[in-house]
This record gives C-alpha cells, structure tokens and sequence, in this order.
C-alpha cells in the first residue's frame, strides 16, 4: 500500500514537473521570437546589435546617472524625467551585461539580455502558480495546464499588439507577483522584499506597497511599515533628484491635456481621431475586461473584494501615466489575474476573512 502511494505521488509530481517545464519552455519561445524579430535583431550583424543594446541598456542607464535636471533641454516637463528615477536597477543589469561584454564576443549581450528576462517571465509564473494555490488549496493538473495555457497566451497576445516600449514593466510584474503572494501568507519581511524591488526599478513600485496592506488590513502596523518603507527606500535612492524643482513639474509624472499630444491618453483622447486611440480602446477591453467578468464571483468574499483594490490602483496607474495604447503595461495585471481567478475559483475566503453568504 506504502508503495502504490509513492508510486502515484511521484508519478503526480512528474506530471506537474513536465507541465510546468512544457510551459517554460513555450515562455522562452515566445520570447526568443519577440527577441529575435523585433528587439534584440540579427545575431550576425553585430552593427545592428551592439547599437541595440547601447540604445535600449547602455544609454539608458548613462542617461539616468546624469543627475541635474537643471542641465536637461526640456520645457514644460518630459515623461522622459521619470527615467532617471528608475536608475537601481537597470544600474545593476547593465553591470551585469558590462561583465558579458568585457569578457565574451558582443553577440552573447543578445543572450544575456533574453535569459534574463525570460528568467523573470517563467519566476513570475511560477510565482503566479503559488498564488493561484493559496487561493484554491490546491494545485492539481487541470490547474497548472490552464494557468499555463493562460500566462502563455496572454504575454503572446501583449507581444503581438504592444511593442517592447521599455524593459521595466517585466520587472516591476515579478515584483507585484511576489508582493502579492507574500500577501496571501501574511509575510511582512518577504513583501518589503518585493517593495524593494518594485521601488528600485520604477517609481511606480511605490504602489506596491499598498498590496499588503490591502490584503491584511486589519493590523496598523500592515498599513505603516510597508509605506513607510517604501518612500524611506525611493528617497534614499533618489535624494540628489528630490532636491531639484525641475522634478516637480506635474508633466513628468501625471498625463495632462498639452503633453505628448501625439499620443492618446485619457486626457485627450476625444479631441484625437479614432484612429488614435480606437485600438488602445480595445486592448482595454480585451486585457482588462475579463478581470470584471470575475467580479459577481469575487465580490461575495471580503478578500474577493479587497483584491479589486489592487485592480483599481494600477488601473489610475494606467490611465493617468501612460498613453492609452501602451497595452505592455498589462503584464503587471498577470498575477492580479491568477489571484482573482483563483478567488473566483474557491467561491471562498482564506483565513484573513470569511465567506459571504449570498442574497
């Protein structure tokens, strides 16, 4: 009997392992075709390429370390400020590809840059399977063949209308799932992890600190010590740039009716053609929308209805600090998917509430 058990339970932990590796494995394709067609270019033309990574990783982090706006050729604000207070971490990967550089040929920068971030792809969905676990008190195959399907299927379709605008918003989706998962288990030292994370890599990981707190409300200190964190973290990061009055003008940060007027954003969109906006529109209602055909479902629970929060805070995010048709900021929306999926699928709460009896 003891042997036909282990022999059923490893044959189940294989099968979990291989779909799992299956879903990896079509994470690095998807990326090594994204990579190879749009981002990271031809391996053999080494002009293209090292151009490449001095313009997407190199300048970048040149431009962030030049700290005095006073200095800047912009008037009346520039969304490119904001770039110089995301200078943490992109300090510590261009480190890493500096390293690549000095000591391998330059076209290895290409595969340094895709394991990277196919790294961060498959940590965050592995991550996106615990939280989906917590929520429904187990994780069986149909569960992880679906989820697998569902993440895949969902950066695929990112990919297919969204270029790669920018290399922080994959970085900053791993941290939000790693927040929230530390939420789920009510582990405040792990969460300042995540928070620091998000907060060295974009100013918007200051929102990250509100996931806790959402999650676990009923404490203070779950209010307290993770915001507190959070903005002691970003001025120490940036203290040379706080100083600076060119850093408060409200255009850095927030969309506003005269800036980027070639974009559509929520400010201006109806003085814009349709076909401006119209497919930014429906990127909304495609990757946004099914978070909502959840909502009946989550609302009968307290946390159903707590993780709606989260929703509502990075969709302010979206709406006020980018244009309508930057569909890549979704991803950051992955693992709120598998958190409200896995709500919805449980019909019930975790131990932080209890279950709403329906009307």
């Amino acid at each position: 009997m003891v042997a036909k058990m282990f022999h059923k339970s490893l044959f189940q932990n294989v099968r979990i392992f291989v779909a799992i590796s299956l879903t990896a494995i079509c994470i690095f394709m998807v990326m090594w075709q994204r990579e190879s067609t749009e981002m990271l270019l031809a391996a053999n033309d080494s002009q293209v390429e090292g151009n490449f990574i001095s313009d997407r990783f190199f300048y970048k982090d040149e431009y962030a370390r030049q700290r005095d706006l006073g200095q800047l050729e912009v008037a009346g604000g520039s969304w490119e400020i904001r770039h110089k207070l995301r200078w943490a971490y992109k300090s510590v990967e261009v480190a890493a590809y500096k390293a690549v550089q000095s000591n391998f040929p330059k076209r290895y920068l290409r595969y340094a840059a895709l394991l990277h971030y196919v790294g961060v792809f498959i940590l965050t969905y592995l991550i996106c399977l615990l939280i989906l676990r917590h929520e429904t008190g187990q994780l069986e195959m149909p569960h992880i063949l679906v989820s697998g399907l569902a993440f895949v299927g969902f950066i695929s379709a990112i990919f297919h209308v969204a270029a790669w605008q920018e290399d922080y918003t994959a970085i900053e989706m791993l941290a939000i799932a790693f927040a929230i998962h530390a939420g789920q288990k009510g582990n405040l030292w792990l969460f300042l992890v995540a928070v620091a994370l998000a907060v060295s890599n974009r100013e918007t990981g200051l929102a990250a600190a509100l996931i806790f707190p959402l999650m676990n409300p009923e404490r203070r200190q779950n209010w307290i010590y993770p915001v507190v964190f959070a903005i002691g973290l970003f001025c120490t990061l940036n203290l040379d740039l706080l100083v600076q009055p060119e850093l408060y003008i409200l255009d850095n940060f927030v969309v506003t009716s005269d800036i980027k007027a070639e974009y559509a954003t929520i400010m201006n969109f109806l003085e814009l053609p349709v076909s401006k906006w119209g497919a930014g529109i429906l990127s909304y209602l495609a990757f946004v929308g099914p978070i909502f055909l959840l909502a009946r479902e989550c609302w009968k629970t307290v946390n159903g209805r707590r993780y709606f929060g989260i929703v509502a805070i990075y969709l302010f995010i979206f709406l006020f600090g980018s244009s309508l048709t930057n569909a890549f900021l979704f991803l950051m929306l992955l693992p709120v998917y598998f958190l409200i999926f896995g709500n919805a699928l449980s019909k019930k709460d975790s131990v932080r509430g209890t279950v709403i009896p329906p009307e």
